[in-house]
């Protein structure tokens, strides 16, 4: 069945331009066959780009899964480095302290740490603690 509609083209790249490039290709087919093979054409480029972005989805994943116990197990002893920095800067603040080095030092008590420091010592700390919280609520939806 064919349905008679009258379509105007604008003369630019992709309105008349776009459709004679197509009629000096196919110069035996009338202007409705042509717009047939554009449009399945088009249809057949959307769908190979959906396809793409899932395949780039899927391989995304894939990459992460392989890479995820890798990574875990490095944030985990970068929790353990962390711990163990905390308590070889309380080491040696004591040390400080207990010498008397401290009017010599610009270290004071661990108390008085200047607040960039601080701050980022909170802020791995939440970090840890956040991550630990995720790997246990995992721990516990596999083994649902």
């Amino acid at each position: 069945m064919i349905i008679r509609k009258e379509i105007g083209f604008r003369d630019r790249e992709y309105g008349y331009q776009y459709l004679k490039t197509y009629q000096a290709k196919y110069p035996d087919l009338p202007t409705y066959k042509i717009l047939e093979i554009i449009f399945e054409e088009h249809a057949k480029m959307e769908k190979a780009l959906a396809e793409r972005n899932d395949l780039t989805k899927a391989i995304s994943q894939q990459v992460i899964g392989e890479l995820k116990k890798p990574l875990d197990i490095t944030r985990v002893r970068t929790g353990y480095i962390d711990k163990n920095v905390r308590a070889l800067l309380l080491i040696l603040n004591s040390f400080i302290l207990a010498r008397g080095l401290d009017d010599k030092l610009p270290v004071k008590d661990i108390d008085f740490m200047a607040q960039p420091i601080q701050d980022a010592l909170d802020k791995i700390t939440a970090e840890i603690q956040n991550y630990r919280t995720t790997k246990k609520n995992n721990r516990e939806s596999d083994q649902s």
